[in-house]
Order: C-alpha cells, then sequence, then structure tokens
C-alpha cells in the first residue's frame, strides 16, 4: 500500500442544543461534525475508518474525556465527509474543548494515522442564534446570562409570589444522580432547609430549621445523630441537648487500631468512663465509675489488678480493699510485698512505720500475724549484727518494754521469748544489760538445763516471796528471805547435814538496817545456791527422761493398736 499523507483542513461542529425558553422537543446530546480530508495533496474519495476522540487540551497530551468514537467505511466525497458525534452530556461545561482525528483507508489494518493539530470545538449555528436572537417578552439575554425581562416576583407553584423567587411545596435539586438538595416545609409551620428525603428511612437527611436555629441531620432522620441547637448544644443520639457536648449512649474514640476510649452506661444505673474493651478477656481495661468514684484497671479488668476506691483506698489483686487500711494487698504468691533499697546511709530504712496518732496502750507501728496452725512467724528478721532491736523512748514512771514476748497457748511448749546461739565464739541465747535496775526479771518458775555463770553482784532485793528456787535448805532460805546473818553450824538439805562456815559469808553484810542485811555478794549466793542449782539440773534431765518415756510409750501405743485391729481382722492360728 502507498503511503499517504492525510490532513483535515476543515471542521465545523454542530452543537444540537437550544437556548431560548419554549415548548419545542428536546434535541438531545449528538450534534453533527463536517469536514475535509487531503489525501497525498488531493481531495480524499472512497471509503475511509474514522476515530474521534475529545480533549481537553490542543496539544498531545492529556487523557480523552468520555468515549472513543469509531465510525467504519465512511463515504469521503471530493474531500469532504459528514459524521454525527455524541460525547455524551458531561462533558460540555463551559470549558474548551478540542476534537482529535485518526484515519485509514477502509481496507486497512494498520493502525490509524492521527491528524494534527486537534481541532477546537466552536459554537454551533444553534448557539449562536441563542446569542444573537432578539429578546422576547419574559426573558432577556445578556452575553451568557439571561434573566427575567419582568421586574416584579416569580412564582413556582403560586399565582401570587411574595418574594422574588418562591416555591409552594417541596423544591429538588439533582446536582448528581445520587445527590440531592431540596427546601421543604416541613411538618410544622416553620421554614427549613433541608437536604435529602425527610421521611426516607433509607435516606440520609440534614435539616436547618430557621425558627428554632436548630440544626439536625441523621439516617434515618428520626435517630438524631447530630443535633446543633440554637445555643450551640451538640447532641449526639439526642435530639435535644441540655450541655455543650451531650452524648446518648455509649461513646467511643479509638485513638489507635487497638487503643479505644469508650464512655459507657455500666452494669448497673451508674456512668463510667472506660479506656479498652470491658469484656474482652485480651484487652487491658481501665475503669472510672462516675456513680461509685471506684477506679479499677486489670488485663481482663477481672482480675482487680489495681482499685483505689473514692476515699483513697487502694486494692491490689482485689476490688474491695479492707474499710481500715488505705493499701490492702491479696495475692497468692510468696510475697505479697517486696522491698529493697541500696541507699548507703545508715539511717536507711526499707519500711518505715510510724505510730503518730495519741492513742495509748495497743497502737502499734508493724504488726505480723500468721494464721497457720501450730507454725508459722508473725515476724521473721534477718541482720547482719541484730535480727530483732527493740528501742523505747521512756517518758515518765509507767512500764516501759524495749522487746516483749508474748505466748496464750494450750497444751504445747509456750516460750515468751526464745533465744539461741550458737557459734566459735562467745553466745548468749539471750543477753540482758542493765545499768541501774534488772538485767533480766522473772516472774514463776526459772528452769536452768545447763551451767548459769553470774559476773555481777546480785541484789538480795531480788529474791521474793516467788523466787522459785526449792526450799530444802530451810534455814538458808529463810536467812535469806528475811536478811538475816547465817550463824555457823550445820543445815539439812534434803535430809543431808551439810556444814557451812560462817567465815565464807564475812563479807555478806555490807550494810544494815536494824537487823536486817540489805545486800549480799555473790559469794555469798552461791554457796547457798550451789546444791540447788544442781538439783535444778538433774530435774530437768529427769523430766528430759520422763519426755522420752512418754513418746516411746506413745509409740508403742499405736504399734499395739495396729496389732490389736490385724489380729480382729484375722484369726490367730
Amino acid at each position: 500500500m502507498r503511503s499517504r499523507k492525510m490532513l483535515v483542513i476543515l471542521g465545523l461542529g454542530l452543537v444540537v442544543s437550544l437556548a431560548v425558553v419554549c415548548k419545542a422537543a428536546p434535541m438531545g446530546t449528538a450534534w453533527t461534525y463536517q469536514g475535509q480530508l487531503m489525501d497525498a495533496n488531493e481531495p480524499a474519495d472512497g471509503l475511509y475508518d474514522f476515530e474521534f476522540k475529545l480533549y481537553s487540551d490542543p496539544n498531545n497530551i492529556g487523557f480523552p474525556i468520555g468515549p472513543t468514537i469509531v465510525i467504519n467505511d465512511l463515504d469521503v466525497i471530493d474531500g469532504y465527509f459528514i459524521v454525527e458525534l455524541d460525547f455524551g452530556d458531561k462533558v460540555f461545561k463551559g470549558d474548551a474543548k478540542w476534537l482529535e482525528v485518526a484515519v485509514r483507508p477502509w481496507d486497512s489494518t494498520e493502525r490509524h494515522t492521527t491528524l494534527f493539530p486537534r481541532h477546537q470545538i466552536t459554537p454551533t449555528p444553534y448557539a449562536l442564534y441563542a446569542e444573537t436572537t432578539s429578546n422576547d417578552n419574559d426573558w432577556t439575554v445578556s452575553g451568557d446570562d439571561m434573566y427575567s425581562a419582568p421586574s416584579g416576583n416569580i412564582g413556582i407553584g403560586t399565582t401570587t409570589p411574595t418574594a422574588k423567587l418562591e416555591v409552594a411545596g417541596d423544591m429538588k435539586m439533582a446536582i448528581e444522580d445520587d445527590i440531592t438538595l431540596s427546601l421543604v416545609s416541613g411538618i410544622t409551620n416553620s421554614s427549613k432547609i433541608a437536604l435529602g428525603q425527610r421521611f426516607n428511612n433509607e435516606s440520609a437527611f440534614i435539616e436547618l430549621d430557621n425558627t428554632t436555629g436548630v440544626f439536625r441531620f441523621g439516617r434515618p432522620f428520626e435517630s438524631n445523630s447530630i443535633t446543633i441547637d440554637g445555643s450551640g448544644n451538640v447532641g449526639v443520639g439526642t435530639a435535644s441537648p441540655t450541655k455543650t457536648l451531650e452524648v446518648a449512649g455509649d461513646m467511643t474514640m479509638r485513638l489507635e487500631d487497638d487503643i479505644t476510649m469508650s464512655l459507657v452506661s455500666g452494669i448497673f444505673d451508674s456512668s463510667t468512663i472506660t479506656l479498652g474493651q470491658r469484656f474482652n478477656p485480651e484487652s487491658a481495661v481501665i475503669e472510672l465509675d462516675n456513680y461509685t468514684g471506684v477506679l479499677r484497671f486489670g488485663r481482663p479488668l477481672s482480675n482487680n489488678s489495681l482499685t483505689i476506691s473514692s476515699d483513697g483506698k487502694v486494692g491490689i489483686a482485689t476490688a474491695s480493699p479492707d474499710p481500715n487500711t488505705k493499701l490492702h494487698v491479696d495475692t497468692d504468691n510468696i510475697y505479697a510485698g517486696y522491698f529493697t533499697s541500696d541507699n548507703p546511709s545508715s539511717r536507711s530504712h526499707v519500711i518505715h512505720a510510724e505510730y503518730t496518732g495519741s492513742g495509748k496502750i495497743g497502737t502499734v507501728a508493724v504488726y505480723g500475724k500468721s494464721q497457720s496452725e501450730n507454725s508459722g512467724t508473725g515476724g521473721l528478721f534477718k541482720g547482719g549484727r541484730a535480727g530483732v532491736e527493740g528501742s523505747v523512748n521512756a517518758i515518765g514512771s509507767g512500764h516501759f518494754i524495749g522487746a516483749g514476748g508474748y505466748v496464750e497457748g494450750d497444751d504445747g511448749y509456750n516460750y515468751g521469748v526464745y533465744g539461741s546461739a550458737s557459734g566459735n565464739g562467745i553466745n548468749y541465747g539471750v543477753y540482758g544489760r542493765c545499768s541501774d535496775g534488772y538485767a533480766g526479771y522473772f516472774l514463776g518458775d526459772v528452769y536452768v538445763a545447763e551451767d548459769v555463770l553470774v559476773i555481777q553482784n546480785v541484789s538480795a532485793d531480788s529474791f521474793t516471796d516467788r523466787t522459785p528456787y526449792p526450799k530444802d535448805v530451810a534455814t538458808a532460805y529463810e536467812a535469806v528471805m528475811s536478811m538475816e546473818r547465817l550463824p555457823d553450824g550445820q543445815y539439812d538439805e534434803n535430809n543431808k547435814e551439810t556444814q557451812l562456815d560462817h567465815s565464807m559469808l564475812s563479807d555478806f553484810v555490807r550494810s544494815k538496817d536494824g537487823n536486817r542485811d540489805l545486800s549480799a555478794t555473790v559469794s555469798c549466793h552461791n554457796e547457798v545456791l550451789k546444791d540447788l542449782i544442781s538439783k535444778q539440773q538433774e530435774l530437768g534431765k529427769a523430766h528430759t527422761y520422763i519426755e522420752q518415756l512418754q513418746k516411746q510409750n506413745k509409740l508403742l501405743e499405736a504399734r499395739l493398736a495396729k496389732l490389736e485391729a490385724l489380729i480382729a481382722k484375722k484369726p490367730v492360728k
């Protein structure tokens, strides 16, 4: 096929439309285009295939607007052709458009040859006529504008308009297929501006009431999605808000995909502020109850990780902190609380408890209690120097205790104070020291299972009617009790005569008040008490032996009971 050079040298677009107001039938959106085609510098003649595209730019850029129109086997006579083009009703909006033409011989299978330049679409004869025709009695055309010739009011649906434009009834403007603007009269005698169909449950609706100044919208309208009243109050889910912002129902604010803040009505007649998803077991939740003032959070909330009551009581792992405490920890862990400090100060207190009230006896700064039956320790303290240290700043003349131990027990061995010490040095199970008074004071029997070392003078006043030494040495005991001088001679000690030399008591008397001795030295008391202590030791050994026999007896009784049970079940051969 020979190479051809084609050129459209003439284009005339005929847009079929009508600008005058009349009752003529609509003419559609198609328009006629006439052109002249040159082929190899000669007017084309014969059948040709054409393609027509519409652009918003005269140059070879951009994308086509509307459809591509293909017309095949179009008869071109002496270079002239006429076609009818229809790009629809949405392409001509007042801005300029250019037509691009491509052509090829009817019997060619090659691509169409695009002709240059693009041709600008100009007003059609009908449009030119609309701009130049004379005015009628109703409308006046002035350039691109058209206005009503009469100077009065225009009425639609009414013969007595009272405004420049009065529409008696609803007015609808279809901006696009799915967007409608309407002015409606509403259901009261008020004027309203509305968008949408008010009584269509499937339609979203916006309404501005000119009488009340209330702006509302919803889908459907009666859902009261959002209302703004004349005073600026905003209501969500309510048509009558009383606050600047009032939400009728639950409210959720999703800060991110996994962070949610919600205002919910709660499970009682109370309002709550909730952060998180309350009934999601995987969600951490914080909840503030406006009715009770309780703040809780947990993961999930039912774990009650932390609860703060309205009066400042804190509960950890409990939703009901004890009313007598500010901090209540309820746990099945090994430690209910664990505290450490590495402060180098010698005055450091890892736990500091201080009673600052005005109470008297019974006030306790630190209280420890163990519920374990026959076991458990109320308080266990370990230290590098002292496990337990008691200190009292005594004021007045009452009874003051640096460290006290008390037992109220049943039939077991009860120790008010128990001390145990072991090591290679000098060990004291219980150590007492007093500058003026008693380093140790006992009300009741004193049981000594091992040696007693006395390294200081002992006041005779420490012996009272309750002194727990046996009275086998009656004369010596009474003499000590009455502070009378012990005469030389023999004394019956468990029916055994013991010679007591008075010379050993030469320094017994330090001072006298009449015939009463007021004090005695250790050398005097040791002679009198030496044998008594020895007997106490023998009694202690005997007591231990008796206990061992009692245990053996219980074991034998248990074995005997088992044997009797076996014999009762199985006959003896």
